[in-house]
């Protein structure tokens, strides 16, 4: 059926179920925030089944092997995936004739494809691929007399195709898995198929995830001139305030040295700059950044506590049903890169509370931002006063700092 459309037809029928069906399933989650506007190299390689169908009576349809090695550049635009690839692929496809005449077609080539992907939660890809190929002849004709027909070479032929990825979540190193369906759009006389598993690794060319550097810093210069954010819905998604000159966070996050417990062994912070998408569990980067520092701090130190709480408090605005599950969601995603940083998952809960447990009464601004909030309470502490202190100069850090366009921070 494929094979007496025309170009415009095939790029119809192929693409047009994963745009239509791709959208139901993307963007549902705050995983793309890792590998956001992260450029990275990939190597790869596909392999599968290769069939070469002929609409010329006589000959026999051809069935056999296809092999890609390839390497290039995947970027991270939000949910989308951008892919440009090139290497050298083999094709090994024979068929029988009625007369019992073995056909044999070897297709070397070298080859570059596009690929543009849309991100399907956490871990999952697909989108169509754009595929040309360069080599001795791509026509898949019989090559050996007397089946030898007077048709010219084609050096150039062009592909049209669909890819779905699984991707681990590591944003240093992603694996990828996945399937890959590909056709032809102008070999004359055949038409090709192939239905290829993927393989690809790839390697981070952006530099870490998250602000390398020193967080505990003595900020008494700073100068203290910036606003209060104004939030719009369940614990915080304005963005946040900014310093005229921004902060450094270039020191690793530090080692707290062994001390006893003491009887006042627990420890209770407040955030109040937090910041979520509108009407959404996913981070703005910034705040994905903090609570990653967070999580690393605790990962450091996860022997000198017994337990992690997350507390999810929304303001008075909206249905209070909606902010309960809202801020549980919340909750649970900043429970979720804690456990991601290393903190072990049974020394991390969370709870959300929504409008149930204000800070203040009232219905003015000052109110609500100080009931939208994010609270860590840790259990069994050892030195509490120094846990505490560490922590919230991490926070006081994102909380003061802004990002420059490449990401990092600085003072």
């Amino acid at each position: 059926m494929l094979a007496k459309r025309g170009f415009w037809e095939k790029l119809f029928f192929l693409c047009m179920p994963v745009f239509v069906c791709a959208p139901a399933f993307a963007d549902n989650s705050y995983a793309y925030q890792e590998k956001n506007g992260k450029l990275y190299f990939l190597l790869g390689v596909d392999g599968g089944l290769s069939l070469a169908k002929s609409s010329i009576g006589g000959e026999a349809n051809k069935a056999g092997l296809g092999l890609n090695a390839k390497a290039g550049l995947s970027y991270y635009a939000g949910s989308l995936v951008l892919d440009g690839r090139f290497g050298w692929g083999l094709n090994s496809v024979a068929g029988t004739r009625g007369d019992g005449t073995q056909i044999t077609v070897n297709n070397g080539s070298v080859f570059f494809d596009f690929s543009p992907r849309l991100r399907a939660g956490d871990n999952f890809q697909i989108g169509p691929v754009f595929e040309g190929r360069f080599g001795q002849d791509l026509s898949f004709k019989p090559t050996i007399a007397p089946l030898l027909l007077n048709e010219a070479d084609q050096k150039f032929a062009m592909f049209l195709g669909a890819e779905a990825l699984y991707e681990t979540s590591n944003a240093k190193n992603p694996v990828r898995i996945g399937v890959r369906f590909i056709t032809d759009l102008n070999i004359p006389n055949r038409q090709f198929f192939g239905v290829q598993g993927v393989l690809q690794v790839l390697f981070n060319l952006s530099g870490d995830s998250q602000p390398s550097g020193p967080v505990f810093k003595d900020f008494e210069d700073v100068p203290q001139t910036f606003q209060e954010p104004v939030n719009e819905d369940g614990m915080v998604d304005a963005e946040p305030a900014t310093l005229e000159e921004p902060i450094d966070v270039d020191e690793p996050v530090s080692q707290m040295p062994d001390v006893e417990p003491t009887p006042a062994n627990f420890v209770d912070i407040t955030f109040l700059k937090v910041h979520f998408k509108t009407d959404s569990d996913r981070l703005q980067p910034a705040s994905y950044q903090l609570a990653e520092r967070v999580g690393e701090f605790l990962e450091n130190n996860k022997s000198k506590f017994s337990m992690a709480e997350i507390e999810g408090h929304a303001d008075d605005r909206g249905d209070a049903r909606y902010n309960l599950d809202l801020s549980r969601r919340r909750a649970k995603r900043l429970e979720g890169i804690l456990v991601a940083q290393g903190v072990p998952a049974s020394q991390v809960k969370s709870r959300g509370f929504g409008k149930s447990q204000p800070l203040m009464q009232g219905k003015t601004d000052e109110a609500r931002s100080q009931n939208r909030r994010v609270r860590l309470k840790i259990y069994d502490v050892s030195n509490p006063e120094q846990f505490k202190l560490e922590i919230e100069r991490i926070r006081d850090l994102f909380s003061l700092g802004k990002r420059r366009p490449n990401g990092r921070w600085r003072r």
